[in-house]
């Protein structure tokens, strides 16, 4: 039997104080939300090949934009550089951003058996060092082990909305 919730979908998602379009801080935020959702998504049992952005303007109009790859998602890292590039794809650069959204779409359960790829890529490499971390996570608390990058942004973060099971999140 197959488990492939087709409309099931995992995203996160943040309200910025102010509009914003400041590229440093809506670039941090992308890779804070490709990175809980990646765990999310590994914590929940499931893949994805398709990643999704959502982002709200100053004047309220949401827009979203995805994307399907030939292979899993395998990493926060690769999340990461494909809603960038969705991100980048929407945006004009000028207009703020009120709320900005990184989600994975038509989840399959890992329980399904997969056909294997002949040579592992760096994204394979990625994903063995974060099931790893999800280890670490799991003993001794979410805050244990943080992306460097994102090392200030944790500091003064209040917390973003996560919302799950909706298509367009």
């Amino acid at each position: 039997h197959s488990e492939k919730p087709k409309s099931r979908s995992l995203s996160s998602e943040t309200t910025f104080q102010r509009d914003t379009k400041n590229r440093e801080s809506l670039e941090k935020a992308v890779l804070d939300l490709s990175n809980q959702v990646m765990f999310r998504l590994l914590e929940e049992g499931f893949r994805s090949r398709t990643a999704a952005v959502k982002l709200r303007l100053s004047d309220f109009t949401t827009h979203t934009v995805r994307k399907t790859v030939r292979h899993w998602i395998n990493s926060s890292e690769e999340l990461y550089q494909l809603a960038l590039s969705l991100f980048y794809k929407r945006w004009d650069g000028y207009t703020p951003i009120r709320l900005l959204g990184v989600g994975v779409e038509e989840l399959e359960s890992t329980e399904v058996p997969v056909q294997q790829e002949l040579f592992r890529d760096d994204h394979d490499r990625q994903k063995t060092v974060e099931e790893a971390v999800l280890a670490i996570r799991r003993k001794f608390g979410a805050g244990e082990v943080v992306k460097a990058s994102l090392l200030d942004k944790k500091r003064k973060k209040t917390g973003p909305s996560a919302s799950s099971d909706s298509p367009d999140s």
